[in-house]
């Protein structure tokens, strides 16, 4: 009887445990896209800095230096508050920042269609993988997917993502939005004949009574 009850109190308190699971480390490698087709987040292991350099996009230049980084991000934040800055912006700069993520191509590569999709990023957005211009969104709250297939790197190759995030213009909202990748990122592995992402939906075209 004592065992019955003292087991049922363990169980009562795991059950009330409501702590965040602890958070795995930065992968010291490049980051692998698992085999299995579907979704994967793509959050962890990218690098940023802020400024601006066109070689920022480049395969070839080296990024070690910059400040690894787990998404959602937002720059702004790191900066002291400052009266300079207008009060929309909480008093806190906005500026141009990079990112930039290495990842192997998937060993199906070749037989499937990869992409990325971004849920927000703040803002002006220019998008680049193994230096090419693949896609980006003006708006800072539109999520987007860009088609990354015909510009990855063979299986089991490297490959570097760069987002050029332009906030200069930081003026432009009633409220604090944040600067830089500050929504989740995923990565879709699909069958070449597929359902876009976003792309079901349902609707009641004669309503609801």
């Amino acid at each position: 009887m004592k065992y019955i009850a003292v087991l049922s109190l363990v169980t009562m308190l795991m059950a009330c445990d409501n702590s965040p699971p602890s958070e795995p480390e930065f992968p010291q490698s490049s980051f692998a896209i698992k085999k299995q087709l579907g979704q994967q987040n793509f959050n962890q292991s990218w690098v940023f800095t802020e400024g601006d350099d066109a070689r920022f996009s480049t395969v070839a230049f080296d990024d070690s230096a910059w400040q690894p980084v787990r998404l959602p991000h937002d720059w702004s934040v790191a900066h002291e508050f400052d009266e300079k800055w207008d009060g929309a912006t909480a008093y806190l700069p906005g500026g141009i920042g990079w990112y930039r993520k290495h990842f192997i191509s998937p060993d199906n590569a070749d037989n499937i269609v990869t992409l990325v999709n971004f849920d927000g990023i703040y803002n002006h957005s220019t998008v680049f993988l193994n230096g090419e211009r693949v896609g980006g969104e003006v708006s800072g709250y539109t999520p987007f997917t860009i088609d990354l297939t015909d510009y990855l790197k063979p299986a089991g190759e490297e490959n570097v993502l760069a987002v050029r995030v332009d906030r200069s213009r930081y003026i432009d909202s009633r409220w604090y939005p944040g600067s830089g990748i500050y929504r989740n990122v995923q990565i879709y592995q699909k069958p070449k004949l597929h359902i876009p992402v976003w792309g079901t939906y349902i609707s009641t075209p004669q309503g609801i009574l």
